[in-house]
């Protein structure tokens, strides 16, 4: 494990090849739950998303522990073969993705992170592909985190609401989100660009327990299909 420091600036992407209209959801192409402070597992579907293996070799978790410390552990991967983390604090994973690959660049298979039991999914890398597609983003305790730009896409005609959210804290539910109404969009069949002059401010420099940020989707029919994504910079 690396201890680093918290990154001033980033971006995130989310995707979902099946959003419904139940309710709003964070775009993200699975389903998850967060982990408790504790260790993880990670398998692949296909044998080639190992250490000789034409897909990803190596994969990389960034995470949150207890004390709001961030950490990157880098695993290499076994294919079908689970691999436990050396970390035992797993707590809030601000990203999960591909650290060194094969011939293919992407992986072959699902790469899951998940508990040592693995009943509980944390994180997971679609086929062809090299990262988490969560649009998520964890602000620490301290800090404030300022979204400059948000890019959307929605590539079926039913269509989808976009949504800019900020939790009111971070215990495990994030004490439920707190939608921006100022940045909130329907598409269909359309991309947009949001430049904003006034960047959309999420404080947590008061906060104890932190918060997060990140977008909502939901379809204004079944089956929808969206993608977006959202710069910051956390000061």
């Amino acid at each position: 494990m690396t201890l680093i420091r918290i990154p001033k600036s980033g971006s995130k992407i989310g995707f979902n090849n099946n959003i419904g209209t139940s309710s709003f959801v964070i775009l993200s192409n699975a389903t998850v739950t967060n982990p408790i402070g504790e260790q993880a597992k990670i398998v692949s579907t296909s044998v080639q998303d190992s250490s000789t293996g034409t897909g990803i070799q190596k994969v990389r978790i960034r995470y949150f522990d207890n004390n709001w410390i961030l950490n990157d552990e880098i695993v290499t991967m076994n294919g079908t073969s689970p691999v436990n983390t050396e970390a035992i604090d797993i707590l809030r994973i601000e990203t999960f993705e591909a650290f060194q690959a094969g011939s293919d660049s992407l992986s072959v298979g699902t790469i899951t992170l998940k508990s040592t039991d693995e009943t509980r999914l944390f994180a997971q890398i679609d086929p062809n592909n090299s990262i988490f597609n969560r649009a998520l983003h964890f602000v620490s305790p301290g800090k404030t985190c300022e979204i400059t730009d948000i890019t959307a896409d929605c590539s079926t005609t039913g269509g989808l609401i976009f949504q800019i959210f900020e939790t009111t804290d971070n215990t495990p539910d994030g004490g439920g989100p707190v939608l921006i109404p100022s940045v909130s969009f329907i598409l269909a069949n359309n991309t947009e660009r949001i430049s904003l002059n006034t960047p959309i401010r999420c404080d947590a420099s008061r906060s104890t327990q932190g918060i997060q940020v990140g977008i909502l989707v939901k379809g204004l029919a079944a089956s929808q299909i969206g993608i977006a994504s959202f710069h910051f910079n956390e000061l």
